[in-house]
C-alpha cells in the first residue's frame, strides 16, 4: 500500500507597502504519488503444500498445478488462473476436500497479484471450509493472505486478526510478521509495527522487505536520517528494489536535497521505465529546482503511463500555474478533481488559480471544499484568509489564520499573513507580536523584515523601517518589495541621493517584475497628479 506524502510547492506572498497593501499568493500544493509504500505481498504459490497432500495417482492435478506455479512465477497470472482453474475443476471432481482447498488457493493468490482483492477474498475464505484436510503451513498460508486482501480493502483491525491467527500456526512466519507490522502502521501504532519488523529481521535478517516498511515509519515520524538508513538496508540487499529508490529519493525531497532525489528517481526508473510515481516525484523534483520544462515533460509521461491518476494532473497544472498559464492549470485541476472528488489538495490548487485571475469568490469556495474534506488543512485555512483579505472581509480572514496557526504552531506564512492583517487594522501591537513569532521561528526569513519596516512607517518611525527593509534586502539580494519601500521611505525623508541608488538596484536586480512595473506606473501618476 502506498501512501500519499504532500510537500508545500509554494509560500504566501506578503504586504510589501501601504500604496499596494496586501498582494499575497496563495500556496498551491505539489504531491508526490503514493510513494511510500509498504511491501505487503501475497506468499507464494502452492507446490510445497502439494507434494504434501497430492496422492501418488493424482499426477494431472500436480501437472496442473505444478505447470500454474511456474507461470505464476514468471508472472504470466492469467494462465496460471487458468490452469488453477483446471485443477480445482478436477478437485471437484474427485471429491477430495484438500485438493479442492488448495485449487482455490491458487486462484486466490493469483487474483491477489493481479490486485482483484475482493477477488482472492472471496476463494481464500472458500478455502477455510477444507482446513481440517488442511497441513497448518498451507492453512497459516491462507490466513496471511487474508489479511493482505483486507489491508488492501482498508480494514486493518480485521486483517490483523488473520495475521494472528497466521502467526499463531506458525510462530516462524516472516511474511505474517512484516505484514501484520504494516497494517498497526497503517492504524498508526507505530511501535506495535516495528516490533513486528524488528521480529521479521530476527526470523531472516536476509529480508528487506522489513528494512523498508521500519524506514517509512521513520519518515512518518520525521526522522529523516533514520528512514534513509532503512532504505539504504533494503537496497544493500535488494539493488533492483525500485520503491526504495522512490522513497528515499523522496525523504531527499525533504531534506532539500533535490539532485539526489532525482538520482534516486532515475535508478528506479533504469529498473523499470514504466513507474509512473518515479516520473511524477521527479517532475516535482524539477519543479522545485524551477526546470518547470523538464517537469512538464515527466508529468506528462506519468499521466500517460496512469491516466487514472490523479496526482500528476495537480502536478502538471501546478507547473502551468508557475509559468502563468493559469486556464491551462484549472483544467489539469478540473480532471484531477473528476478522478478523485475528495481531492483536497486539488481543490485548494484551483482556488489559488482562481485567486490569481481575480475570481475571489470562486477560490473562496474552493478553499472551503478543501477545508470541509480535510478538517485540519491548515494551508487551506491560510490561503482561504488570504482571499478574506483581498474581499476586505479581515475578521474572517484572522479567523482563518488563527486556525491555520492553531493546527501548525509553526506556520511562519500564516504569522506573517495575520500580522499583515492586524496591520491593515492598525493594531500594531498585534501585529508586531505576530512578526516577532515569525522571525522567532525563522530569523532570516525576509518578509517578515519587510513587513516590520511597514509596520514602522506606518507608525512614523522611518528610521526603524530603513533598518528593517536594509535587513529583508541583505537577506534576499532580489526582495524587490523592500527595495520599493526604501525608494519610497527615502522619498518620505527628502533623501534623493538614496531614493535613486535603491531605484537603480530595484531595476538592475528585477527589470521585470510586476511590482516595479505598477511602482513606476504609481510614480508617474503622482508625477501628473503633481503637475
Amino acid at each position: 500500500m502506498r501512501t500519499v506524502i504532500t510537500i508545500l510547492a509554494a509560500i504566501i506572498g506578503i504586504v510589501w507597502f501601504s500604496i499596494w497593501l496586501f498582494s499575497p499568493k496563495p500556496a498551491t500544493k505539489y504531491v508526490i504519488e503514493e510513494t511510500m509504500k509498504n511491501m505487503v505481498e501475497v506468499t507464494s504459490p502452492l507446490q510445497d503444500n502439494i507434494k504434501e497432500f497430492v496422492p501418488k495417482d493424482e499426477f494431472r492435478f500436480s501437472l496442473l498445478t505444478e505447470r500454474a506455479d511456474s507461470f505464476f512465477q514468471a508472472e504470466d497470472h492469467e494462465k496460471a488462473k487458468s490452469l488453477y482453474k483446471q485443477a480445482l475443476s478436477l478437485a471437484l471432481d474427485s471429491k477430495k476436500r484438500e485438493l479442492i482447498g488448495l485449487a482455490l488457493m491458487g486462484i486466490g493468490i493469483v487474483e491477489g497479484k493481479q490486485c482483484n482483492y475482493k477477488e482472492a477474498f472471496s476463494y481464500l475464505r472458500q478455502c477455510l471450509k477444507y482446513k481440517k484436510q488442511m497441513k497448518s503451513s498451507a492453512l497459516s498460508q491462507i490466513y496471511c493472505n487474508l489479511g493482505v486482501c483486507l489491508y488492501f480493502l482498508n480494514k486493518p483491525n480485521k486483517s490483523i486478526r488473520y495475521y494472528n491467527k497466521a502467526i499463531k500456526l506458525n510462530p516462524q512466519y516472516v511474511e505474517a510478521f512484516n505484514n501484520r507490522g504494516s497494517s498497526y502502521q497503517k492504524k498508526g501504532f507505530m511501535k506495535k509495527a516495528m516490533g513486528d519488523y524488528n521480529r521479521a529481521l530476527e526470523l531472516n535478517p536476509k529480508d528487506y522487505r522489513p528494512y523498508f516498511n521500519g524506514g517509512n515509519i521513520y519518515y512518518y515520524e520525521g526522522h529523516l536520517d533514520k528512514a534513509i538508513a532503512g532504505y539504504n538496508a533494503a537496497l544493500s540487499l535488494n539493488r533492483y528494489f525500485s520503491d526504495a529508490y522512490i522513497n528515499r529519493g523522496n525523504v531527499f525531497i525533504d531534506k532539500e536535497k533535490i539532485d539526489k532525489a532525482i538520482e534516486d528517481y532515475n535508478k528506479a526508473l533504469e529498473i523499470d521505465s514504466m513507474i509512473a510515481e518515479a516520473y511524477n516525484n521527479r517532475g516535482f523534483a524539477y519543479a522545485k529546482k524551477g526546470e518547470l520544462d523538464k517537469a512538464l515533460s515527466d508529468y506528462d509521461t506519468a499521466i500517460k503511463l496512469a491516466p487514472d491518476m490523479g496526482m500528476p494532473f495537480n502536478n502538471r497544472g501546478n507547473a502551468y500555474a508557475d509559468k502563468g498559464k493559469l486556464d491551462k492549470a484549472i483544467e489539469d485541476y478540473n480532471i484531477a478533481l473528476l478522478l478523485d472528488p475528495e481531492f483536497a489538495f486539488a481543490f485548494n490548487n484551483r482556488a489559488s488559480a482562481y485567486y490569481k485571475k481575480g475570481e475571489i469568490d470562486k477560490a473562496i469556495k474552493d478553499y472551503s471544499v478543501a477545508i470541509k474534506l480535510e478538517p485540519k488543512y491548515d494551508y487551506a485555512y491560510n490561503n482561504r484568509g488570504v482571499a478574506y483579505v483581498k474581499q476586505n472581509e479581515l475578521d474572517k480572514a484572522i479567523k482563518d489564520f488563527a486556525k491555520a496557526i492553531e493546527l501548525n504552531p509553526k506556520y511562519i506564512e500564516a504569522y506573517n499573513n495575520r500580522g499583515n492583517t492586524f496591520a491593515k487594522r492598525k493594531d500594531f501591537g498585534k501585529a508586531l507580536h505576530d512578526y516577532e513569532m515569525v522571525l522567532k521561528l525563522d530569523s532570516k526569513y525576509p518578509p517578515a523584515y519587510n513587513n516590520l519596516g511597514n509596520l514602522y512607517f506606518m507608525k512614523g518611525e522611518t528610521d526603524k523601517a530603513i533598518e528593517n527593509y536594509k535587513k529583508a534586502v541583505d537577506l534576499d539580494t532580489q526582495d524587490i518589495e523592500a527595495m520599493i519601500n526604501l525608494c519610497i521611505v527615502y522619498r518620505r525623508k527628502g533623501n534623493q541621493k538614496e531614493e535613486k541608488y535603491w531605484y537603480k538596484q530595484a531595476i538592475n536586480n528585477n527589470a521585470d517584475s510586476l511590482e516595479l512595473q505598477n511602482f513606476l506606473n504609481h510614480l508617474t501618476l503622482m508625477k501628473k497628479n503633481a503637475k
